[in-house]
C-alpha cells in the first residue's frame, strides 16, 4: 500500500485553498478507481484555526475500494509549545513527519495539498520500491481556476506554465533564456554546459552583504563538493519506503519556516548512501499565485525577516548540506532523534466525509 502524506490548515493561505485541496483528494480517489492499487491519504491538520471548521469537515473523499482518507489533527496547544509558535502558525515539515510516522503503507509519498500525479507517475508510485532509495519527479505548474474546472483528468491535460526540473525552472515557450538556475545540479549544469555564461554570472557584483570570495566559495561547494541532486520542488514529490523514512528519521524538525528543509532531507539520504531514482513522468501543481520568481523569493524573505520568523536561506542551506555531506563517512548525517513525528502523542483522527462522485465543473 502507498501512503500519501500532506499537511495544511484551513486558514485560506494561497488562492482557492479549499478547491485546491479537494481537487488533490479527488485526483487520488480517481486514480485508485481507474488504475487500481491501495492508497491511504493522511492529511495533517496543523494548528486548526479556532474560527474555521477543520479539514475533516470541509473536505470529502469518495468511497472507492482501496482508498482511505483520514485527517490527523495537531491541536493548537501542541503547536503553542514550539518556539516561534506565536509568529508562525504552521510548521509544515514537522506536520509532514507526524503523518509519515503514522503511515500504514509500505511506501510513503510526502507531497503537498495542490498536487496531481500523472497516471504513469501514480503507477510508478504504487509499484514495489527499492529500499534505501529516493524517488523524485519533475513538477509541472498548471493553471487552476475552480470556476472553469476541478476535474483532475482535464487538469492533467493542461499546458504547463512552467516546468521545475533538476537543472532549473523553465517557462513554457520562453526557451533557455528564461531559466532560473539555483545551486546544486543547476549551477553545475550551467558551469559545464555554458562556461561563458557561468563566468559572466560569477563576475557580476555579489549580493549586498556578501563578499565575492564568499560567493566563489559557495559556487565551488555547489559544483565540486556536493552531489548533484534534484532539489527543485522536492517538497512536492519525495517517495521512499516507510523503512527508509524511519532510517532517515524524517524531515529536520527545526522550528522555522519550511524553505529548504525538504532539500536537507535529500542530502541526508545521499550521505547515507541512498540511490536516487528520477522518474520520467511529472507531478502537476495547481497554480495559485503569480508563480515563482526571484522577486517573489526576495519579498518572501523580506517579510519573514520583518516578522522575525527564522528561515534556512539558500546560503545557510548550502553550509548545512556541506556539513552533512562531509560527515557521511562518520555516519554524522542524522538530524532528528527517535521521537521524530510525535509518536508518543495520541492525536485526534477523523475520516474525511464521504461524498458521491463529484460533478466536475467545466469537464
Amino acid at each position: 500500500m502507498l501512503t500519501v502524506v500532506a499537511a495544511s490548515r484551513n486558514d485560506g493561505h494561497g488562492l482557492n485553498l479549499v478547491p485546491r485541496m479537494q481537487t488533490f483528494v479527488d485526483g487520488l480517489a480517481d486514480q485508485v478507481e481507474r488504475l487500481g492499487g491501495e492508497v491511504e491519504l493522511i492529511l495533517v491538520d496543523w494548528n486548526p484555526p479556532a474560527d474555521r471548521p477543520p479539514l475533516s469537515e470541509v473536505l470529502t473523499a469518495r468511497e472507492v475500494d482501496g482508498f482511505i482518507a483520514r485527517a490527523v489533527t495537531v491541536p493548537r496547544e501542541v503547536h503553542a509549545r514550539l518556539s516561534g509558535a506565536g509568529k508562525l502558525s504552521f510548521f509544515q515539515m514537522i506536520a509532514k513527519n507526524v503523518g509519515i510516522r503514522r503511515a500504514d503503507g509500505d511506501a510513503v509519498l510526502a507531497t503537498n495539498i495542490d498536487i496531481l500525479l500523472s497516471d504513469d507517475l501514480y503507477r510508478a508510485s504504487t509499484r514495489p520500491l527499492q529500499d534505501r532509495a529516493v524517488y523524485r519527479a519533475d513538477r509541472y505548474d498548471i493553471p487552476f481556476d475552480p470556476d472553469v474546472t476541478t476535474d483532475p483528468e482535464a487538469l492533467r491535460r493542461s499546458e504547463p506554465i512552467r516546468v521545475n526540473k533538476k537543472t532549473g525552472i523553465y517557462y513554457t515557450h520562453a526557451g533557455d533564456a528564461q531559466r532560473y538556475v539555483r545551486g546544486g545540479a543547476a549551477l553545475s549544469k550551467l558551469a559545464l554546459a555554458n562556461p561563458i555564461t557561468f563566468l559572466e554570472r560569477m563576475l557580476r557584483p555579489a549580493p549586498k552583504g556578501t563578499s565575492q570570495l564568499t560567493r566563489y566559495r559557495r559556487a565551488f561547494i555547489s559544483i565540486f563538493l556536493l552531489p548533484r541532486l534534484h532539489l527543485n520542488a522536492c517538497g512536492d514529490f519525495t517517495l521512499m519506503t516507510r523503512r527508509a523514512w524511519d532510517e532517515l528519521k524524517g524531515y529536520p524538525e527545526w522550528e522555522m519556516f519550511s524553505w529548504n528543509l525538504d532539500s536537507v532531507l535529500l542530502y541526508q539520504a545521499a550521505a547515507a548512501g541512498y540511490a536516487f531514482n528520477e522518474l520520467s513522468d511529472p507531478a502537476y501543481h495547481l497554480e495559485h499565485s503569480s508563480g515563482f520568481s526571484l522577486e517573489s523569493q526576495q519579498a518572501l524573505f523580506d517579510r519573514l525577516s520583518h516578522e522575525g520568523i527564522p528561515v534556512l536561506t539558500d546560503p545557510a542551506a548550502l553550509e548545512v548540506n556541506h556539513m552533512i555531506w562531509k560527515g557521511r563517512r562518520r555516519g554524522e548525517w542524522r538530524l532528528n532523534l527517535d521521537g521524530w513525528g510525535m509518536p508518543e502523542r495520541t492525536l485526534p483522527e477523523a475520516r474525511l466525509g464521504a461524498s458521491r462522485r463529484s460533478a466536475y465543473r467545466g469537464a
